[in-house]
């Protein structure tokens, strides 16, 4: 459900990333007066002024989120850096429509399938190699689901549910607290498809490219190499920095971006209505929050904790996700976003009379690498 920007004063008062940036607060001013003009153009009648209140909001609540302590420099100065600010505001919300919330958005999130049972012996292996502390990084999502699975006690990470293909295995016993199993997969915080830039095959991306784009008629070798340059880019600028050279290949499966949850919480949470906000103070402590329409059974908080010495999601990736979901829906964007996907897939081809020019403009953007 999208939700107007604060006052200044209230943003001020409420939103600690406010608090600390002079300029954060004065750009903030500057999305107040451009939603305030979106929001009385649409109500005169300008349709096409409804876009510009979404993305008015997500600046606003981007400087109210950020992806660190403060907003990204860029965010500053690239509506500071002339006169037009109605139409910098504009045009940086866009921006991170088009390229920041459909990384974590997906289109088509991961499809409903179970892997091959694990081997028991195969596990004991790894489990003692964890244990010397000789294991290496995982290689491929196969080693990250293997890992992940041990580190988090065969269960989904959230619900804590039991694993059905570790279970069978007999990989773990089942508690008195456990009634059935479920099956689970290996979730990636950062989506797979940014392995790209390694400079491996393009034809063995082609699955996991498919489930960030918007269409499947526009995958090729270049888009897939401009879709992670363009990524990696946007989530720099936005603040998130340096995360190419810590996800770059193979690192896109470190054990933290990655964990264990069981189908329909992954689900969920590729389509940011599930993700984790710190708890203040108490590491590796998140409160879950969860949007409609999703619906499950999951507890209010989680604390993760491992028998063994492998590394946790990282709380830093958590918080670039939650800050993504928080802006997608307060601003309106998530719903916009839903919208386009649903046409393009009605419309399959795009019809003469321009109803369909959303939808195109959508896709355009996301094959155009920004200068």
């Amino acid at each position: 459900m999208p939700v107007p920007l604060p006052t200044l004063d209230l943003a001020e008062r409420d939103y600690p990333a406010l608090q600390r940036s002079t300029d954060a607060r004065s750009v903030y001013g500057h999305a107040l007066v451009a939603e305030r003009q979106a929001v009385e153009r649409h109500t005169q009648g300008d349709e096409y002024a409804a876009t510009k209140v979404i993305f008015a909001r997500i600046v606003g609540w981007l400087l109210l989120y950020p992806f660190g302590d403060t907003p990204a420099p860029f965010v500053l100065e690239f509506v500071n850096m002339r006169s037009d600010f109605n139409a910098k505001i504009y045009e940086l919300g866009e921006l991170f429509m088009q390229y920041v919330i459909p990384l974590f958005k997906q289109h088509k999130p991961a499809s409903i399938t179970l892997s091959s049972p694990p081997t028991r012996s195969s596990f004991e292996r790894l489990r003692n190699a964890i244990d010397q502390q000789v294991v290496p990084s995982p290689r491929d999502h196969k080693d990250a689901k293997a890992q992940a699975l041990i580190r988090d006690r065969y269960r989904c990470k959230l619900s804590d549910r039991l694993d059905s293909a570790s279970f069978g295995a007999g990989l773990v016993d089942m508690t008195p607290q456990d009634t059935e199993t479920f099956a689970t997969h290996c979730a990636h915080i950062f989506p797979e498809s940014l392995c790209f830039l390694e400079g491996r095959d393009p034809e063995e991306n082609v699955d996991l490219i498919q489930r960030m784009s918007a269409s499947a008629a526009y995958i090729d070798t270049n888009f897939q190499r401009n879709f992670a340059v363009t990524a990696y880019t946007m989530l720099n600028k936005f603040g998130c920095t340096n995360i190419q050279q810590e996800l770059k290949g193979a690192n896109i499966h470190r054990l933290e971006n990655v964990m264990t949850l069981e189908v329909n919480v992954h689900y969920h949470f590729d389509k940011l209505l599930v993700w984790l906000e710190a708890v203040e103070g108490r590491p590796h402590t998140y409160r879950i929050v969860t949007q409609k329409p999703y619906f499950g059974n999951l507890p209010d908080e989680v604390t993760f904790t491992s028998p063994h010495a492998l590394p946790q999601p990282s709380p830093r990736y958590l918080r670039v996700h939650a800050a993504c979901c928080r802006i997608a829906h307060m601003s309106g964007a998530a719903e916009y976003i839903d919208k386009i996907y649903r046409d393009e897939e009605e419309l399959g081809v795009l019809s003469e009379d321009g109803t369909s020019a959303p939808v195109l403009a959508h896709f355009l953007h996301r094959l155009v690498e920004p200068g």
